[in-house]
């Protein structure tokens, strides 16, 4: 059979691109899980600052951290004063297209301040709740503060 353009153009409109996306969770603890399919909602959510850990399934330094992202997480989410200023989440970069680039290991850390999301900040720091938060306080748009016992890591 022979298909006129104006099929081809009804099929078309219909395509839409490919994206590697683990399911959209249905509920959300204070660590936020960050998929491809809920990325711009979240991480470019332009009145939030969002702390993200890129990680893979694989990577034990990853594994080792979360209890310490969790605690990090639960402390923005659980303090009126904060928690409608900071995100803190996570994303599986491996099961996940990733539309940021620059991630070059594993764990990688950054910072996506609000109104600035087109300039994340990457963080390079200790692994522990009260350098994390000063790094948040210091480069986010809100200047959340939060304070823990110096060398707190969360366990």
């Amino acid at each position: 059979p022979t298909r006129r353009s104006s099929d081809l153009k009804l099929h078309n409109s219909k395509l839409k691109p490919t994206v590697k996306s683990e399911p959209v969770p249905g509920t959300q603890s204070p660590l936020v899980e960050v998929v491809a399919l809920n990325y711009d909602e979240i991480v470019m959510n332009k009145d939030k600052d969002v702390f993200m850990e890129f990680y893979t399934q694989w990577c034990g330094p990853c594994k080792a951290l979360l209890p310490a992202l969790e605690k990090l997480a639960h402390a923005y989410a659980s303090d009126p004063t904060v928690n409608d200023q900071v995100t803190i989440a996570k994303m599986d970069a491996e099961a996940n297209d990733v539309p940021d680039r620059d991630i070059r290991g594993f764990p990688w850390f950054k910072l996506y301040p609000a109104g600035s999301k087109d300039s994340p900040v990457l963080y390079s720091g200790s692994r522990t709740l009260e350098d994390w938060a000063k790094f948040i306080r210091d480069n986010g748009t809100h200047k959340a503060e939060l304070e823990f016992k110096s060398g707190a890591s969360g366990d």
